[in-house]
């Protein structure tokens, strides 16, 4: 067999090699050939970069030297001091040594050189003690020539400990690392080990209490409460804490304990210290029935494997522990139980065997209600009587499959793809030639392995030892004699080789660099971005009704979607979810950059005291959905991952690890009162049941509760949470809704919908609720125990658990290209049929096929349903199951390559003008490109200059701007307008309107005193022709600049002068009536003046330095000025736009002091968006507009020539008058006696006429 994994990675690394003559980072598995830190001191990390081939290139560490030198794991270079370069003009093969001092160098960043087939860098390595650490450099920005990474050296200590920071798990209890004491310390939340165990029976069933009181105060962190056999729970606030606040608590919190035990005592751990349980009932008595019987496990279907297990206790069994190679343990307990009466019982567990491994370790151990236990080790029979049943691990079945030599004919849907800004789904094909046989009924995985894809899957070490658990699985086409997968190809990714595995179990894959070029799937992009948003600016905000921050994100090339930030009080622990998107912007849609403000809002009518309150938890996500996320400490979500990951390259924060100060803000001035403790009374707690049976349909219960505080009111949104936990350390929460909230009292109700298959049973549920807060600072909660003594339910029995129901739990990933799909459950080998509710009401039956419990396939489902659907099983008795909602997952196979147009600058070649010559040598200069001013000057000839006037009124009801210049000394007012006219669809070829849509109702929005954001929408369709209705929403941004300010736009710089007014004009998509069709945004400029016997005049043409088109009009001596860059962004991109004058085309006014124009800014096609943005000033004539101007109009008073209309009036009355002047010359000729000459002329010319006739 070929499936020794690691060859294939040697092979993969072995390929990451220089192409070229360009010089690049590898990443090999040789020691020799390996990019690595060699062993580090501590303080340095020291990379030794290998060689492979005669050529040139770069490396660029920078880094910011302010941050301290404790930050550098996990800081990020936001600026350009270069740390050291390294540039090779010309270098041999060979190696390359340097140190990096940790205190120089507080954060990395990686810049290269990539060929065309260039693959992405994935793992550095370091060491310390002879212990090998891996981390991954992430791709950060850059396009198809040039790569950014970013990367953190993993930092020691002296002995050896690992430095953890922000992002990075925090070890509990007396862990505290002293070298991160500048940020968040971690706090025990025991003082002095004062912690006591009370054993008491007032929950029902046997029970104890954890209370202690704190006097150290408590950080928000998530601990552990575990016992030694392996049962274990993770919470944080607020369970557990009973009265108080963070600086001074009373703990106390209930737990069910074994009714019965063999054991004196259980050993129960938190935050690091040990407490002794004792059992309310010590049996002593040795079970022999405990045993596992048979024990199995069988290969079902993708990868995955159900572990059967026959075993039986006298006191029932409890669970089963299997102890996996990487730390994990699978645990299979009730809510696995087939069957089970007080001997025998089978229990079914589903085994992700890619996902997990199949490597274990330790041995098997099964566990009974009398906390006896049992181990069986691994290449050991299970059962004595039975030899032969010897305890064995999964395998695949692969003994006829040489697959390295088999596979031929890869081939890809679409290949050599363009990835910019899109998603592509693509497909891959291959087959295994005159040995397609051995494969179909295989499980044939298909997983990319690019570093966004991995970036997803939280990858961070070595690569050869990485696994990417998002698979697709191929399906075997009998008409073509091939397989093939569907797979999504993530947009804006390194371009290059996009590298690929064809997974046939967990040792057993082929890697793409294991394969010829012609296997290879190629793909490129002009962008890089798998990062996430990034928040670039903080700053506090006050306001009169709420506070928080004002915060700037910034993701240049996918924009920001959406995310949210928990904010916690310091003092109450009391907690704000605040949530957004790109539409909450300040700044209009802009989701490159814009500013969010995130305001918490008190109530001013109740006392609240002073308390500082702290950004816990950032998530944010851009529109491809690139994650960045920061969390003060890892919550029980992330220590329950199986894989743990403490980098934090994409930590939106990163900007800000030295300046923690930021993360906390003050309460206003009026919480000032003092603190005053308070009693918060609970008045009525009820359950809609007292006992449930753990395995019907129905296991719903819900809660209503009503508390009062009658000195200080209750915290408004501020949400207690139920718990339900079970002796076995399973726990459930649920976060109740207000039903009610007045000035003291405070109605809630919870709800469990579905609480999970055989939990609590047999012992039944404890119950607790905590969380109340107050507004003078405290919290509240209620344990168990505390319930029952106020005279609250505080128990559910689980009596019952009938597992032979028919249950949903979940399925397998659907799609629209399938005609079979599985089911995971309970009782699903009594299924008959699987009952199919389309969205559309459409009813549709399938058969089905079960050998296992817990597996179900559904057989001949109709390929091409994308919407969501619902399923519900019906069984042998004619009894169903639970509706369950599935949605499939949809495919676009229709790529279209992207046609990219790079804008570029270009200043054409002009003539100066101006008389003198640029207005003279005070005023400017003559280049090829035209007239370059002085400042003050301005303009094409540099006569003009800026006007500084007031900022314009607000038009609230349509973005028209009315810019005036102040009165005169004479009483003449000039007044400047701008509007937006209509959206143009018009024809690429002929330049033919197809359609116009004039905006007839917009909706005002105030940004700012400086910015308003207007929006309108079009509808474009009217369902005649089978095509939707769409509508188009446009987003005018007008920003008014008081001061000179440096601006950039589609990656271009520009200068704002002062007064001057910015369109920045958004449009969403757009459909376009065919192929042909471009769009175009007309808008309207205007000056005009109360002054009489002047003249108007317009202009339009290049600037000089811009890399725009002007237009100028002008009335005597004032002159409005709008600026029109020849650049756009387009879904994405930088795109060249056209303006062009549209005055014929729109009837456009001009006359002695009116000059208006229509300017059409073509921005062509686009799929999601497009924005252009032109900007408007007032400007000062040296010269009036007069009659030399060949586009001027005047009053007859003002004229100094002859206007063209005036000449070719003359002309044509002077023809007029030579004409008839002839005439008469010519009668009298003809009549005079003296011309008979002539009278001979004429009348050879009369009869040669007739002739001819």
């Amino acid at each position: 067999m070929y499936g020794n994994r690691i060859l294939f990675f040697l092979i993969l690394f072995s390929l990451l090699c220089l192409v070229n003559g360009q010089f690049q980072l590898t990443d090999l598995s040789s020691n020799t050939d390996k990019i690595k830190y060699l062993e580090s001191d501590g303080s340095t990390c020291n990379f030794k970069i290998p060689i492979l081939a005669n050529g040139s290139g770069t490396l660029n560490f920078l880094s910011e030297n302010t941050i301290p030198a404790q930050w550098f794991p996990y800081s990020y270079s936001s600026g350009s001091n270069t740390l050291f370069l390294i540039e090779f003009s010309s270098i041999k093969k060979g190696e390359k040594e340097f140190t990096i001092s940790a205190d120089s160098a507080p954060s990395i960043k990686i810049t290269l050189s990539l060929s065309s087939n260039q693959r992405p860098i994935y793992s550095l390595s370091t060491s310390f003690n002879n212990i090998q650490i891996y981390v991954s450099p992430r791709p950060i920005s850059g396009n198809a020539n040039n790569i950014t990474y970013i990367v953190y050296c993993p930092r020691f200590e002296k002995s050896g400990k690992q430095v953890y920071n922000l992002n990075s798990f925090l070890p509990f209890g007396n862990a505290t690392i002293s070298t991160i004491s500048k940020f968040y310390n971690t706090l025990s939340i025991f003082n002095n080990n004062s912690a006591n165990i009370i054993s008491n029976n007032q929950i029902g069933e046997a029970s104890f209490d954890l209370s202690f009181e704190n006097l150290k105060g408590y950080d928000f962190k998530t601990y552990q409460y575990q016992f030694k056999s392996g049962s274990s729970i993770y919470s944080a606030f607020p369970f557990g804490f009973k009265s108080g606040n963070n600086s001074k608590f009373n703990y106390l919190a209930s737990f069910l304990t074994s009714n019965q035990s063999s054991n004196p005592t259980s050993e129960l751990k938190v935050d690091e210290i040990t407490f002794q349980v004792t059992p309310n009932q010590l049996v002593l008595t040795t079970d022999d029935t405990l045993r596992i019987e048979d024990l199995r496990f069988l290969e079902a279907t993708n990868f995955k494997f159900v572990i059967r297990i026959i075993a039986g206790s006298k006191y029932l069994v409890k669970y089963f522990i299997i102890p996996l190679k990487n730390g994990l343990n699978i645990k299979i307990d009730n809510s696995n139980v087939i069957s089970q009466n007080l001997l025998l019982g089978i229990w079914e567990y589903i085994f992700d065997a890619f996902s997990y491994g199949t490597d274990f370790e330790g041995n098997i151990i099964i566990y009974n209600f009398n906390d006896q236990q049992k181990s069986y080790s691994l290449g050991y029979p299970y059962d004595a009587k039975k030899p032969n049943n010897i305890l064995s691990l999964p395998k695949t079945d692969l003994s006829n499959c040489n697959y390295l030599q088999d596979i031929k004919n890869i081939s890809f849907l679409n290949n050599n793809i363009d990835l910019t800004n899109q998603n592509v789904d693509n497909m891959i094909y291959f087959s295994f030639g005159n040995n397609n046989n051995n494969y179909i009924t295989k499980s044939i995985g298909f997983s990319l392995t690019d570093p966004k894809s991995l970036r997803d899957q939280g990858f961070n070490g070595d690569i050869s030892k990485y696994y990417n658990t998002k698979l697709t699985f191929a399906k075997f086409d009998s008409i073509n004699n091939r397989f093939s997968a569907p797979f999504k190809m993530p947009a804006n990714i390194v371009p290059g080789q996009l590298d690929y595995t064809i997974i046939f179990d967990r040792d057993n894959i082929i890697p793409s660099v294991a394969l010829p070029m012609e296997y290879q799937l190629n793909v490129t992009s002009s962008n890089v971005d798998i990062q996430g948003p990034m928040i670039t600016n903080i700053i506090y905000n006050y306001n009169s009704i709420s506070f928080g921050w004002t915060i700037t994100i910034e993701d240049s090339i996918n924009g920001f979607d959406s995310g949210y930030i928990l904010i916690r009080g310091v003092i109450d622990n009391s907690l704000y979810n605040i949530s957004f998107s790109n539409r909450d912007g300040k700044n209009g849609n802009n989701k490159f950059k814009n500013n969010y403000d995130i305001l918490i809002e008190l109530d001013k009518t109740h006392k609240c005291t002073s308390q500082n309150y702290s950004i816990n938890y950032v998530y944010l996500v851009d529109t491809f959905g690139n994650e960045a996320t920061f969390y003060k400490h890892a919550t029980d979500i992330q220590l329950n991952k199986m894989v743990y990951n403490s980098d934090s390259t994409g930590n939106p924060l990163i900007n800000f690890i030295n300046q923690q100060n930021l993360f906390s803000i003050l309460s206003p001035d009026y919480c000032n009162s003092p603190q005053v403790d308070s009693t918060i009374t609970l008045l009525s707690f009820n359950t809609t049941t007292t006992e449930i049976d753990a395995g019907s349909i129905n296991r719903s219960v819900t809660f209503d509760f009503e508390v009062q505080d009658s000195v200080w009111g209750l915290k408004k949104d501020q949400y207690p949470m139920v718990y339900l936990i079970s002796q076995d350390f399973k726990s459930v929460q649920c976060v109740s809704k207000i039903v009610s909230l007045n000035d003291f009292k405070g109605v809630y109700q919870c709800t469990f919908d579905q609480l999970p298959l055989g939990f609590g049973f047999p012992n039944g549920l404890s119950i607790s609720v905590y969380g109340f807060i107050n507004n003078g600072g405290q919290f509240y909660g209620f344990s168990s125990s505390m319930l029952k003594s106020l005279g609250f339910k505080n128990f559910i029995s689980v009596l019952h658990y009938n597992p032979n129901l028919i249950f949903i739990t979940g399925t397998s990933e659907v799609t629209e290209l399938d005609s079979e799909f599985l089911i995971y459950g309970t009782a699903l080998t009594n299924v008959i049929t699987a009952r199919i509710t389309l969205s559309n009401g459409t009813l549709i039956e399938c058969p089905c096929k079960s050998t296992f419990n817990s597996i179900l396939k559904v057989l001949f489902f109709p390929i091409g349903i994308k919407d969501p659907f619902t399923i519900t099983l019906n069984g042998v008795l004619n009894d169903y199951s639970n509706v369950y909602p599935v949605t499939p997952i949809q495919y676009n196979f229709k790529y279209e390559p992207i046609i990219t147009e790079t804008p570029i600058v270009t200043y054409p070649p002009q003539k100066c003008k101006g008389s003198p010559e640029c207005g003279g040598t005070s005023n400017g200069y003559c280049s090829n490109s035209g007239c370059i001013c002085y400042s003050p000057w301005f303009g094409i000839d540099c006569t003009s200059q800026i006007i500084t006037v007031a900022p314009p009124l607000i038009d609230t009801d349509k973005p028209i701007t009315s810019i005036d210049v102040p009165k005169d000394s004479n009483g003449n007012n000039i007044k400047s307008i701008i509007s937006i006219v209509a959206l143009r669809e018009i024809n690429s070829v002929t330049n033919e309107q197809i359609k116009i849509h004039y905006f007839e109702k917009w909706i005002y929005k105030n940004i700012s005193s400086t910015i308003s954001q207007y929006t309108s929408n079009i509808t474009n369709g009217d369902g005649d022709d089978g095509k939707p209705i769409t509508t188009t929403t446009i987003t005018a941004t007008l920003e008014w600049f008081s001061e000179s300010r440096n601006i950039s736009f589609a990656n271009q710089q520009l200068i704002m002068n002062p007064s001057s007014m910015k369109y920045t004009i958004e449009l969403s998509s757009y459909a376009f009536s065919n192929s042909l069709s471009n769009l175009q945004v007309v808008m309207s400029a205007q000056i005009q003046s109360n002054q009489k016997n002047i003249c108007s005049d317009k202009d339009f043409g290049n600037t000089t330095m811009e890399n725009s088109n002007y237009i100028k009009l002008q009335v005597a001596s004032n002159s409005f000025y709008g600026r029109y860059i020849k650049r756009g962004i387009v879904d994405g991109k930088f795109i060249t736009v056209e303006n062009e004058i549209l005055d014929s085309k729109f009837n456009a006014i001009q006359s002695e002091n009116t000059a208006q124009t229509f300017i059409g800014i073509l921005i062509g096609r686009y799929v999601n968006y497009a924005i252009i943005d032109p900007d408007f000033s007032i400007l000062i004539e040296s010269n009036s507009a007069n009659s030399n101007s060949p586009n001027s109009i005047c009053s007859a008073s003002n004229s100094t020539k002859v206007s063209t209309g005036q000449l070719i009036g003359i002309i044509i009355g002077s023809f007029i008058a030579f004409l008839s002047l002839l005439i008469i010359v010519l009668f009298l000729m003809y009549k005079s006696p003296h011309c008979l000459f002539f009278k001979i002329f004429i009348y050879k010319i009369t009869k040669k006429s007739k002739i001819n006739k």
